[in-house]
């Protein structure tokens, strides 16, 4: 009974754990999506700049008395692992281009060092009996969504290519999301850095 209360739907923090982006380049990937917004009218494209992450797993609602608990935990397990960088590049959609009701900006981890970090994230909250993630990790920063789906193929061809910048990855984040008119707010509630403590 315990985990349905600290999971069940409006109850608890509405958690997640991501990596935030530096400021050049949420600027850019904000960019992209003002310039596509003309092309794309029925799309609710993000706004708040400060916004802008890749989500590394989304927990829903976490209870509040685990929350420190749950941060000094996944503190523990990451700090095994060493600081890496990522591109982000292009834009695509979920779950189709031409049926899109999600358009992204692509993460470019060659090395699978951000799906690395996400294993163990998982690890973590199966441990404390969180909900786990059960959908395929393809990293991405979100940039709009459609409810409806639009055919957003011709709109993203030109920017395909199109490199955001690298981002470097020093630490993971514990966010709790709070719902409002003006859009979801992001408050950090917890740091993991990366420090490779076991590392050779």
């Amino acid at each position: 009974m315990a985990e349905e209360s600290e999971t069940g739907a409006g109850q608890g923090v509405r958690s997640f754990v991501a990596v935030a982006l530096p400021e050049q380049v949420r600027e850019e990937v904000l960019g992209a999506a003002r310039g596509l917004s003309g092309e794309l009218p029925g799309v609710r494209w993000t706004r708040k700049v400060e916004n802008l992450h890749v989500t590394v797993q989304f927990l829903g609602p976490v209870a509040e008395s685990r929350i420190e608990t749950l941060a000094g935990a996944l503190a523990e397990e990451l700090a095994a692992r060493s600081p890496f960088t990522m591109g982000l590049r292009g834009l695509g959609a979920f779950p189709d281009e031409r049926h899109a009701t999600s358009l992204w900006v692509g993460v470019v981890d060659p090395d699978g060092r951000l799906e690395g970090v996400a294993t163990s994230v998982r690890q973590v909250t199966g441990r404390m009996g969180l909900v786990p993630e059960r959908r395929v990790f393809r990293p991405h920063v979100t940039v709009g969504r459609c409810k409806r789906g639009v055919d957003a193929r011709l709109a993203i061809e030109p920017w395909r290519a199109r490199s955001f910048g690298v981002v470097s990855v020093g630490e993971v984040h514990l966010y709790e999301s709070r719902l409002g008119r003006e859009g979801s707010t992001y408050l950090l509630r917890g740091r993991a850095p990366l420090l490779g403590a076991r590392q050779p």
